[in-house]
């Protein structure tokens, strides 16, 4: 599994087990445990090392009662539980500029934590870091990292290759252009007039969206007939299709890079008396309860997420490197279409975080 623990304390008690009156010695009981014993050392036991729980910090963007950012922090307080980490979350609400004064803030604190977790949500990564340089902490830059030439420049400096540690960004040019090939498929034969809604044009994840979607409808034929950025609110994204419904009578699709703002275009289609998922097809990505219900409806069309295991996943790679343990660069699927009935449809469905980061591991590319 991909969070486990206490496997100390099991082998102990079956060490001094007997069922009964049927005293098993302990020499025969070694015999018969171990082979089973690579079970147990796929992660091992906790060493002298994890005493004492590893300190890491989290600038979440967003806040605690957003559907996506919430299930981040659900998800990772679950896997910091099974990895000896003490986690702290810090919450901008969506405020870039309360980003860098939190992380100015942390880095002035007298008792460190001693890794960041970091998202360079609207560009704002690099005036973090800046708080950090030359303290003894380690940053992780999680679903959105710096440009890549940002990045070249900061591994030239001696401190930040030390103490930068390799991005996690799921696959989002990926998932957009899967999102955009099955909403056009959706459509079928006749118009085929979409139209995007993205997030904003500054955020890395929001851009790669965006540009797989247009690519995954070229593929398919389709032109989109403008992009429009809602800048991830519902309300923008309602105003705006009441004005995109107007110019484009014969539209048929709408691709949005996040459910709020599929909420916001549904709504606007139903004061209108159209159908979502009839008359107007909806494609979106998360995982918030609202939308996954909407997708059983049919009144979203297309659903696609994943990303939010990519907290759960950071906290297991500083876990690996506090333990000096090879840095894995490959990025697991994190991402994919979700569809009604399936397991990791029902687990979202459920908010059963354990069950579902144990089915992660069972069907990730990236075995630890």
């Amino acid at each position: 599994m991909l969070f486990t623990r206490g496997k100390d304390t099991l082998l102990l008690s079956l060490l001094n087990t007997s069922w009964g009156n049927c005293f098993i010695p302990r020499r025969k009981l070694l015999l018969f445990i171990l082979p089973w014993l690579s079970v147990f050392l796929v992660y091992p036991a906790k060493s002298s090392a994890q005493t004492q729980p590893l300190r890491v910090s989290f600038i979440n963007p967003g806040s605690a009662q957003e559907s996506f950012w919430g299930d981040i922090d659900s998800l990772m307080l679950v896997a910091a539980s099974e990895l000896n980490i003490e986690l702290e979350i810090l919450h901008a609400d969506r405020d870039h500029f309360r980003m860098i004064a939190l992380a100015q803030e942390l880095a002035a604190r007298e008792q460190l934590p001693q890794y960041i977790i970091l998202v360079n949500e609207k560009n704002a990564a690099v005036k973090m870091l800046a708080a950090f340089e030359g303290l003894p902490i380690k940053t992780l830059l999680l679903l959105n990292d710096v440009a890549p030439e940002v990045r070249h420049l900061l591994q030239q400096q001696p401190y930040w290759r030390q103490h930068l540690l390799p991005p996690l960004v799921p696959d989002n040019e990926r998932i957009g252009f899967l999102t955009a090939q099955a909403l056009a498929q959706q459509l079928g034969a006749g118009s085929q007039q979409v139209l995007l809604i993205s997030g904003d044009k500054g955020t890395p994840a929001s851009i790669a969206r965006t540009q797989g979607a247009i690519n995954g409808f070229r593929e398919r034929g389709v032109e989109p007939l403008q992009v429009v950025y809602g800048h991830w609110q519902e309300l923008r994204a309602k105003t705006q299709t009441e004005i995109l419904l107007k110019r484009y009578p014969g539209l048929k699709g709408i691709w949005t890079a996040n459910d709020h703002m599929a909420f916001g275009a549904i709504a606007s289609l139903e004061e209108k008396g159209l159908r979502p998922g009839e008359d107007i097809f909806i494609s979106s990505i998360n995982t918030s309860n609202k939308v996954l219900d909407w997708r059983s409806q049919g009144r979203v069309s297309v659903l696609g997420g994943g990303h939010l295991l990519a907290g759960a996943e950071a906290l297991r790679r500083i876990r690996d490197d506090s333990e000096a343990r090879p840095w894995n660069n490959k990025i697991p699927s994190m991402f994919r279409l979700l569809v009604p009935g399936t397991e990791p449809f029902n687990l979202l469905e459920q908010r059963n975080w354990r069950a579902l980061l144990v089915w992660y591991q069972q069907t990730s590319e990236v075995m630890h």
